[in-house]
């Protein structure tokens, strides 16, 4: 199921400052136990490598219908420093299949219907970000997993200031993955089962999700 995402440039960000190693920070278990009204969402995240330059940090905000104070954010990042260069940055990488390479990911939630807010791309001098989405929700239930699919980034490029190459834009395809992501998860995680997992592959209305206002400028 393919995405479009339609980005708006904003300002120039300031410098970075160096950055501390990638982790995903996973938690230690799968929750099991419908009681806790607990259940959690796999997925995984992905780049183009084919597209130069790249965007160094990949997040997707996800909002809980049922309440206001439930929300998720899926981070993926390269490792680079002050004045690195994006050919020189470092990604973890989990697989590198058909030209896309990234990582699974996994976070408890409570029980609820979930739906993507909004989805944010930083590259050098670039940030971007696409809001007012019309992506399908997806559920979480006690004692379970939901996947929600592969979230494939590629950058879209354009030409700036001096003819150098440069950010524009993104393009997000949403696929399932789930043969391949769920062995991967069940090295992390030997205890999840196949009957523990649902699959709700994310797909959207109108293949969109929106267009942002610009970010306003960082100093």
């Amino acid at each position: 199921m393919k995405l479009g995402l339609c980005l708006l440039i904003a300002a120039s960000l300031g410098c970075n400052a160096c950055s501390k190693p990638y982790t995903k920070n996973l938690p230690a278990h799968i929750v099991t136990d419908p009681s806790q009204q607990l259940g959690c969402v796999l997925a995984s995240i992905s780049r183009n490598k084919a597209v130069e330059p790249h965007f160094r940090t990949y997040e997707f905000v996800f909002k809980s219908r049922d309440s206001a104070l439930s929300k998720l954010s899926m981070l993926y990042r390269a490792d680079y420093g002050l004045l690195s260069l994006p050919e020189d940055d470092t990604f973890l990488t989990d697989f590198d299949q058909d030209g896309f390479a990234g990582i699974v990911y996994m976070r408890d939630l409570p029980v609820g219907t979930y739906f993507v807010d909004k989805a944010k791309f930083v590259g050098q001098a670039v940030q971007l970000e696409a809001a007012k989405n019309q992506s399908e929700p997806f559920d979480i239930q006690a004692g379970f997993c939901t996947y929600i699919g592969e979230l494939r980034v590629t950058p879209l490029v354009g030409k700036g200031l001096m003819g150098h190459t440069t950010l524009k834009s993104a393009h997000v395809d949403i696929v399932n993955s789930y043969a391949r992501d769920y062995e991967l998860f069940k090295k992390i995680y030997p205890e999840l089962e196949p009957s523990k997992v649902k699959i709700q592959v994310l797909e959207a209305a109108s293949s969109r999700i929106g267009v942002s206002a610009p970010l306003p400028p960082t100093r």
